[in-house]
């Protein structure tokens, strides 16, 4: 995921591609790095060419923008599931980006995110349930909504489509990008499904 604020830094969020603060290629000033999984394992560009590069939880400030890495990690079957939830603060807007949660936090620990503006929420596979994903966003009661899933396979139920249901919601539609402002919030929680794009050369 890319977001950016008018005259301030770039983030990326796990991404899949390196990373670059210049050049050709998908290009960002901070990387926020949430979990390690395999081969699907985010990847980056290191320094001194890359971006500067979060992966562990804290408080950190960057170009006036103050982001939050939370450690929301889960014990499976004896081990441990480590995921760093990401909150961001652009100005007046908080957006927090889940990573890879696939439990639902405690209420203590929901509480010490304060209000939450737009959510980035995973769904299916490495991720929540739609059940889960859908009493999670009644918990925190975003403005914007943004289901991070990948396609099922053609046997398997589609968790987009199992959320949207848990939601109460039809298909919405899809959108190239989100542009939210403070000002121009929608009064009611709303989800955005957001086209993928081609990867970048």
């Amino acid at each position: 995921m890319r977001i950016s604020g008018r005259g301030q830094i770039t983030v990326v969020t796990d991404p899949c591609v390196p990373v670059q603060r210049s050049g050709r290629g998908l290009k960002a000033d901070v990387v926020c790095v949430s979990h390690a999984n395999g081969d699907a394992a985010p990847q980056h560009a290191g320094p001194p060419d890359g971006p500067l590069l979060f992966e562990r939880p804290g408080e950190y400030e960057v170009g006036g923008v103050f982001m939050r890495g939370i450690a929301m990690h889960a014990q499976e079957n004896g081990a441990t599931r480590h995921n760093v939830a990401w909150l961001f603060h652009f100005g007046a807007l908080n957006l927090l980006h889940l990573g890879a949660l696939a439990h639902v936090p405690e209420q203590e620990q929901l509480e010490t995110l304060g209000e939450v503006h737009v959510l980035m929420i995973p769904l299916g596979a490495g991720g929540l349930d739609a059940e889960a994903a859908a009493g999670l966003v009644a918990l925190l009661e975003p403005r914007a909504i943004l289901p991070l899933h990948n396609r099922p396979p053609a046997d398997a139920a589609d968790p987009l489509e199992r959320f949207l249901g848990a939601m109460g919601l039809s298909q919405p539609q899809e959108e190239e990008f989100l542009r939210i402002t403070a000002s121009n919030m929608p009064e009611q929680s709303r989800v955005v499904l957001l086209q993928p794009r081609p990867l970048p050369e």
